[in-house]
This record gives structure tokens, sequence and C-alpha cells, in this order.
């Protein structure tokens, strides 16, 4: 508890000291545990052929920090440092063969700026069209304070409109983590 008390050496002749835990948390840097968050969509979310669209990321299974907006599908970053992203999409078309061009990005707007794309994940089937195509990303970011990171995703089809696919229609899982490492 906040209360325990540890002995330290202050590193200055070989004086010892005692501490509280919550003194050490300041230092340790309780943050970590505070700025974390894990998203995930509730249904599939259909979207226009040839149109980025933003990922409704709208169920929130942890957001220690109240960080995430479901409303826009966004994480506002609460404080400046690195943070670390994971970011799963799967995009289908609505029959086999149709499926020609994917891809997921994840979007930034530093200090209330426009938006800068970043990790972007691209699939290209021109040639020979799939059905379903898997796109996942893992990245260390610096953010600033009230940044705001969101994800984006496109498909292009031959006929019909692309999908981005709930985890419980298909086995699969999309979601959006993050958290703070320094």
């Amino acid at each position: 508890v906040d209360a325990d008390l540890f002995i330290i050496d202050d590193g200055a002749g070989g004086t010892n000291r005692k501490t509280a835990a919550s003194r050490l948390k300041t230092y340790i840097g309780s943050y970590h545990s505070s700025t974390y968050f894990d998203v995930r969509m509730s249904a599939d979310q259909s979207v226009s052929a040839s149109t980025e669209t933003k990922v409704d990321f709208d169920t929130e299974v942890t957001d220690l920090g109240s960080n995430f907006d479901t409303a826009t599908q966004s994480y506002t970053a609460p404080t400046a440092g690195y943070y670390v992203f994971n970011v799963a999409l799967h995009i289908a078309s609505g029959s086999d063969s149709q499926l020609a061009v994917s891809s997921m990005k994840l979007v930034s707007t530093p200090d209330g700026g426009s938006a800068v794309d970043i990790s972007p994940s691209s699939f290209d089937k021109s040639s020979n069209f799939q059905r379903r195509q898997a796109h996942t990303v893992s990245f260390i970011r610096l953010m600033g304070v009230d940044e705001v990171i969101y994800v984006e995703g496109f498909g292009n089809v031959s006929s019909g409109t692309p999908t981005f696919l709930w985890e419980s229609s298909t086995g699969y899982t999309n979601f959006f983590q993050g958290w703070r490492i320094a």
C-alpha cells in the first residue's frame, strides 16, 4: 500500500533512509498503468468502396485514464511521451474474388493541427482479387500533450461493398490498443 515504508541507500556515503511506497511510485512512473486502452468493434462496419473510413472501435475493453473516446473512436494522449500502439483490422468483400485493394493506417493530429498518416499497412491484388485481408501494425510513437490518434481503413472492391469485420462474426479479432512507456 502507499503507506508501506522502504529502506533505501541515498547514494551519498551509504546513509540509509526510509521512504513511503507512494513516493516510489512517483519516481518509477505510475503513469504506465494509468494510460492504457484496449478497444474493439461491436459489429461489422460497412464502408464505401474507394473511401478512407474511420474504423468504429466503439467498445472499450479497458480504458485506464478515460482517454479513449468511443464517440469519435480516438485516443487523446494525456501527457507527452512515448506510446506503444497495436492495431489489427480485417477487411472483406461480400463475395469471393472482389477485394482488390485494402489498407489500414493510423492518423494523428498533433497539437490540434492537420492529420498526419503514420504506420500504414497496404494490400494490392488488383490482378488476383481476394475476399479478405488482415492488417496489423505495432509501433512506438512520440505523442504530444492532447495529441489525438485514430485508425482509418480502406477497401476497394470490384462490386459490392467492403466491410470491416467484427470479431464475433468471423473469428477474427480487430483491436486498437495503446499505452505510455516513457
